[in-house]
């Protein structure tokens, strides 16, 4: 896969879902390793991660304490804290020109740079007033949208060799505001375009082209609450899906998981049997899971339906390891295995 932060699967060539959640040990398939079920990666206490990031071996994790961890999967899946920042939470992590990039979100935010292969910490940016949310990159460029500023939504882009620019100029709808929970909202989909998904009391899907800033947007059906919106938005092969709801009404399960057909222009609801509000959507090869406060949900295609693979609460997921990981509560990565 391209060494960016987001897998983006198909969902083509249906399967049923059956469900095999890892007890003990699980049994990496073909490869012979085994790896408990879970990783307690730290004992602080409250810490969990919103920040997951796949990279061949590696899973980097960004937590809530401001801390960088990877698990290491060819040396035993070692953990390692690399790093131990002074900033509020890393909320977004990505991979571009062989760097990694961490950004740390609140009222002001940062962009940590380290070299991908030494971690050293070559750079740090700060965005005095700015709360990011998220962040992507492809082979080119690099994007990461913010909160509004000034009436405008906070917008950057960063080109191989350039220096970070401000923009475009996107006026913020009243009551709009940059939505995240899982590094998860913005998605580079193609050499030119970005894609992003905004919330609260108006939610839209934006699309800007990165040379010229041109942009089209159109309204999300969500609930206008302050609290409410895409919290996930998941651009795959044959459709794109956006994940939310409200996270101060958890257990709520109705309109919380959309797709489109259209690339964004039209959208149905697709929350059936969900276990409520939702902080991520991902692809795990061609099967679909979310998660959020009230568990993590895997979508069964012949039951057109949510079925729950777990009650534990999750902040954000991935496909690694030929396994679905999962990020919970007080430091702990769960791995879970799906048969097609």
């Amino acid at each position: 896969m391209k060494s960016v932060k987001k897998m983006k699967p198909s969902f083509m060539k249906s399967a049923l879902v059956n469900l095999l959640v890892a007890l003990g040990l699980v049994m990496l398939h073909g490869c012979g390793k085994t790896i408990p079920s879970s990783i307690n990666y730290s004992t602080i206490e409250g810490i969990h991660a919103r920040a997951i990031l796949p990279h061949d071996d590696i899973l980097f994790l960004g937590t809530n304490t401001g801390a960088i961890y990877k698990i290491d999967a060819s040396k035993n899946y070692q953990v390692d804290s690399f790093e131990r920042t002074d900033k509020k939470e890393i909320r977004d992590l990505c991979i571009f020109d062989t760097l990694l990039f961490a950004m740390s979100s609140g009222d002001s935010s940062a962009l940590l740079i380290y070299d991908l292969t030494t971690l050293e910490l070559l750079q740090n940016i700060e965005f005095n007033g700015v709360f990011l949310d998220g962040l992507d990159a492809n082979e080119d460029y690099l994007v990461m949208m913010g909160d509004p500023l000034n009436d405008t939504l906070s917008l950057y882009t960063l080109k191989k060799g350039a220096t970070i620019e401000k923009r475009p100029n996107i006026i913020a709808l009243p009551g709009e505001a940059a939505f995240a929970a899982s590094g998860s909202t913005v998605h580079l989909i193609n050499e030119n375009e970005w894609v992003f998904v905004t919330g609260g009391k108006r939610s839209r899907i934006i699309r800007v082209n990165v040379k010229n800033g041109q942009n089209t947007s159109s309204m999300l059906p969500f609930d206008s609450l302050q609290t409410t919106g895409p919290y996930s938005l998941l651009i795959s092969d044959s459709a794109w899906f956006v994940a939310g709801g409200d996270y101060t009404q958890a257990k709520q399960n109705q309109g919380v998981v959309y797709k489109s057909t259209d690339e964004g222009k039209s959208w149905f609801n697709y929350s059936f049997g969900s276990s409520g509000y939702r902080s991520h959507i991902f692809g795990y090869k061609n099967q679909l899971i979310s998660t959020g406060i009230e568990g993590t949900d895997v979508f069964d295609k012949k039951d057109n339906k949510w079925k729950q693979l777990s009650s534990e609460r999750g902040f954000s997921g991935c496909e690694w390891q030929n396994l679905v990981v999962i990020s919970q509560s007080e430091g702990i990565i769960h791995f879970y295995t799906l048969d097609e």
